[in-house]
This record gives C-alpha cells, sequence and structure tokens, in this order.
C-alpha cells in the first residue's frame, strides 16, 4: 500500500506541474475548482499519449471555451476527447451543426470492445412511423468497420455511399427542406445499400 501511495503522489505531482505549465498565462490565476484532481489525471494522461505521436496536436480548452470555439469554427477540430458530461454536452452541440442528431455516429473505444451507436437516443417520439434518419446508425457501422474490424475499404465505400445519396437531394424529414419531399427510414436505408452495392 505504501508503494501505491508514493506512486500515486508521485504521479499526481508531475500532473500539478504539467497542467500547471500547459495552461496559458491568462488562466494560471483561474479558480482552483477548474484544477480538479480528474481533470489533471486525465490531461496527463492525454499529454504522456501525445507525447509519442508525431503527428498529433494536442490542445487543452476549458468546455465552454470549447463549445464557443465549436460554433465560431467548428473545422479547428479534428477530435475532441472528453469525458462523458462534456462529450454529451458537446456531441449535441455539433449535431446542430450536421443539421441533425440523426446524422451523427458515435464510438466508445478504449477496452478490449468498442461500442457503435448513434449519438441520438431512441426518440420514443417517431417510433413506428418510419420517419427516422438511419444515416447516424449507418456511419456507426461504417466506423465498426474500420475501427475494430479493420476494413477500410468497405467502411470508405459506407461513407462515399451516404455521401453520394445526400448529394443526389435525398433527405429524411430530419434535414429536408421546408416544403420537400422527405424519404422515410427504410426509403433512405435502400438508397444508401444500393450504392454501396454498386462500388463491388
Amino acid at each position: 500500500m505504501g508503494i501505491f501511495v508514493e506512486e500515486a503522489a508521485a504521479f499526481i505531482t508531475a500532473g500539478l506541474i504539467a497542467a500547471a505549465i500547459l495552461l496559458p498565462k491568462e488562466d494560471k490565476e483561474a479558480p482552483a475548482v477548474k484544477l480538479t484532481l480528474g481533470f489533471i489525471l486525465f490531461a496527463l494522461c492525454l499529454i504522456l499519449v501525445a507525447i509519442g505521436v508525431a503527428d498529433v496536436a494536442l490542445d487543452h480548452l476549458l468546455v465552454d471555451n470549447c463549445a464557443m470555439a465549436l460554433i465560431q469554427q467548428p473545422t479547428q477540430f479534428d477530435t475532441i476527447v472528453t469525458e462523458n458530461t462534456f462529450g454529451d454536452i458537446l456531441s449535441d452541440e455539433a449535431a446542430i451543426l450536421a443539421g441533425s442528431m440523426g446524422m451523427l455516429p458515435s464510438a466508445s473505444l478504449g477496452g478490449a470492445v468498442g461500442l457503435y451507436e448513434p449519438v441520438h437516443g431512441t426518440a420514443p417520439d417517431i417510433a413506428g412511423k418510419g420517419i427516422a434518419n438511419p444515416i447516424a446508425a449507418i456511419l456507426s457501422a461504417a466506423m465498426l468497420l474500420r475501427y475494430s474490424l479493420n476494413m477500410e475499404k468497405d467502411a470508405d465505400r459506407v461513407e462515399r455511399a451516404v455521401l453520394r445519396v445526400l448529394e443526389r437531394g435525398h433527405r429524411t424529414a430530419d434535414i429536408a427542406p421546408p416544403g420537400t419531399r422527405a424519404a422515410g427510414t427504410t426509403e433512405m436505408g435502400d438508397l444508401i445499400v444500393k450504392d454501396v452495392e454498386a462500388q463491388y
């Protein structure tokens, strides 16, 4: 137990030093509540991982600043790594940028098994009506192909099919312009499947 406490103390101390170095000068006087132990350990782990990856630029943002930056200039972000609650908030915000929650896939990675699912919930208000947007589920399957099954070419085909169907003007109700015809869930899914099949 003594060894664990010693190692943990050294780890936490290193995290405090790293956090102090990383914070921009104007934030060094920030309220202590922003530097929770969880934040420090999370930031340290990110730093340690990023050190070994040459082509990764690592920036630390407070969630309120990240939320604003996501609206002001969303293209500056390639990947956002955060804890669950902030991730839920930011992904809902990002969904609006994409047009609908029905457009966003997600992946929970890090263990032996990945979990892939749409960002949105179950949407019980439209259950059984055939109007749900299947794109998030389809793109989640593409992520499964890419990240868990190492089927890069197949993932590319699925993503390309989604893009082509959208470029041809097909839209489900959540993303269709007012007054235009909206495709149902099955129709949109069938259009994407047909395009995937045509690529083989």
